[in-house]
């Protein structure tokens, strides 16, 4: 495709629109390793995408930083996924074969921040924010089904391993407009 910038009149600037508050199913659509813009920290950067409901098709971004501070999030996140296996957070191979095409139930609220602008000015801004991951029910049944074959004791939690602001199971009544397919 050829491109002129002097011809161009571009489109109008739209307003950017955010996932509501929510539990949602998502897919794991993209996963790399990346490092911050402002200190060089190592994080997993995720692109989740709403598996179903009036949602479906819209984006979360999500990164998870590799810091022993904040090593619960991966935790939760490979926990809710159902991965088991060792893998390689320096291999973008093996973390796109572990993680992406696998779903799990992603609570979704809103953060507002402050900032000031290219011209000066004071911003807010507010974004959507994954904030508890929980296995699916599919999920959830494979790896009891592991764990008994392999002689493991098979627990029935859903907690997050430490995640300063899980929901206790059973409370995914905030489905907005009936996302939940089940």
């Amino acid at each position: 495709m050829k491109f002129n910038p002097n011809k161009s009149k571009g489109s109008p600037k739209k307003k950017r629109e955010i996932l509501p508050v929510g539990t949602y199913l998502m897919n794991v659509d993209f996963v790399e390793r990346a490092l911050s813009r402002q200190k060089g920290t190592p994080y997993l950067g995720f692109t989740y995408v709403v598996a179903a409901g009036p949602s479906k098709g819209k984006r979360l971004y999500d990164n998870a930083y590799l810091l022993d501070s904040t090593i619960w999030k991966i935790e939760a996140i490979v926990k809710a996924l159902g991965i088991r296996e060792e893998f390689d957070t320096d291999d973008q191979s093996d973390l796109l074969e572990k993680f992406c095409g696998k779903q799990m139930i992603v609570s979704v609220v809103h953060e507002t921040s402050e900032y000031v602008n290219a011209d000066g000015q004071d911003t807010e801004s507010t974004d959507a924010k994954a904030d508890n991951y929980r296995a699916t029910s599919e999920t959830k049944e494979r790896l009891a089904k592991l764990k008994e074959q392999n002689g493991e004791p098979v627990d029935d939690d859903d907690d997050n391993d430490g995640h300063p602001s899980a929901l206790p199971p059973g409370t995914a009544g905030d489905v907005p407009n009936g996302d939940m397919p089940f």
